[in-house]
C-alpha cells in the first residue's frame, strides 16, 4: 500500500519546494510506526479516504480504523 502511494506522489511530480525537506521526516516517522498503525494512516492521509472509505479498502471495521488513527497520530 505504501508502494502505491509512493508512486502516485511521485506521478504528480516535483514536491512542493516548501515542503519537500519534510518528506524524510515523515517517512521516517511512518516507518517507526507498527503496521497496524501505519496501513490506515496512508488511505486517510495521503489519498483523502474517509475512515469508512479506508476500513472497506483495508477490511477492517471502521472503528478498528478510527482507534488505529488515534493511536498513530499520539
Amino acid at each position: 500500500m505504501e508502494r502505491a502511494y509512493a508512486a502516485e506522489v511521485a506521478a504528480r511530480g516535483e514536491p512542493n519546494p516548501e515542503t519537500a525537506d519534510l518528506l524524510p521526516v515523515i517517512d521516517e516517522h511512518l516507518n517507526a510506526l507498527p503496521e497496524k498503525y501505519r496501513l490506515p494512516l496512508v488511505p486517510c492521509g495521503g489519498q483523502g479516504l474517509n475512515k469508512a472509505e479506508a476500513a472497506t479498502k483495508l477490511g477492517l471495521p471502521e472503528g478498528t480504523v478510527s482507534s488505529r488513527l488515534a493511536r498513530a497520530r499520539e
